[in-house]
């Protein structure tokens, strides 16, 4: 199930686009247009890449290291009681009991935002 849900997270990443999820981390860069770029000097120290998808992209009259997160977002379980927390290996949230940390809670769905 989890590579499932990794698979579909990658689909998703490519079909989104530019939205909410996705952030311009770098401006007027050399790259070519839709080549992935991993952790380098195109992308500044301070962007953390956990997680998430660089690619260039055209940018408006220049190219641009565009970023987005990979990992989906658990909802529908209780925020009061539970809490999300990122898996970095398999870039997927788990929502854990806040006072049992070794106990999950059960939730309706995943999103990505």
């Amino acid at each position: 199930m989890v590579a499932f849900t990794q698979i579909v997270a990658v689909a998703l990443f490519f079909l989104v686009g530019a939205d909410a999820l996705c952030d311009i981390v770098s401006e007027d860069v050399e790259c070519m247009v839709g080549e992935m770029i991993e952790k380098d000097l195109r992308i500044p120290a301070h962007v953390s890449t956990t997680c998430m998808k660089c690619m260039c992209i055209q940018y408006k009259r220049s190219t641009a290291v565009q970023c987005c997160s990979i990992a989906l977002k658990p909802t529908g379980y209780d925020e009061l009681r539970c809490e999300m927390v990122l898996d970095t290996e398999k870039c997927i949230y788990t929502v854990r009991k806040i006072d049992r940390p070794n106990e999950r809670c059960r939730f309706s769905g995943f999103i990505m935002e």
